[in-house]
C-alpha cells in the first residue's frame, strides 16, 4: 500500500506554501482501498471559488509530481496492447 502519512505530510507542505490557501480547512483521507488501488480525498479551503479552483489545480499537480519522484509505481499505468488485424 502507498504510504498515506507521507503523502499527507506533503499535502500539508504544499498547502502551507501556497498563498491561495486560507488556512481554515486541510484534510487528506483514504476514501477507498482495494487490492491494487487506493483513492484519496484532499479537502481544503480558499477565500473564493476562483482561488479554490486554482489551489485545487496546484495541489493536484504538485502531488502528482511528488508521487512520480518518490514512488514511481504509485500512479496507475494503463497499457493497451495494439491489436493486429490478420
Amino acid at each position: 500500500m502507498f504510504p498515506v502519512n507521507e503523502i499527507r505530510q506533503k499535502f500539508l507542505e504544499i498547502l502551507k506554501s501556497d498563498d491561495l490557501w486560507d488556512k481554515n480547512v486541510a484534510d487528506l483521507v483514504v476514501t477507498k482501498a482495494a487490492i491494487t488501488t487506493m483513492e484519496l480525498r484532499a479537502t481544503f479551503s480558499a477565500k473564493n471559488a476562483s482561488d479554490i479552483w486554482n489551489l485545487r489545480c496546484n495541489v493536484r499537480e504538485k502531488l502528482i509530481v511528488f508521487i512520480q519522484k518518490t514512488h514511481e509505481n504509485g500512479l496507475p499505468i494503463i497499457r493497451l496492447k495494439e491489436l493486429s488485424q490478420t
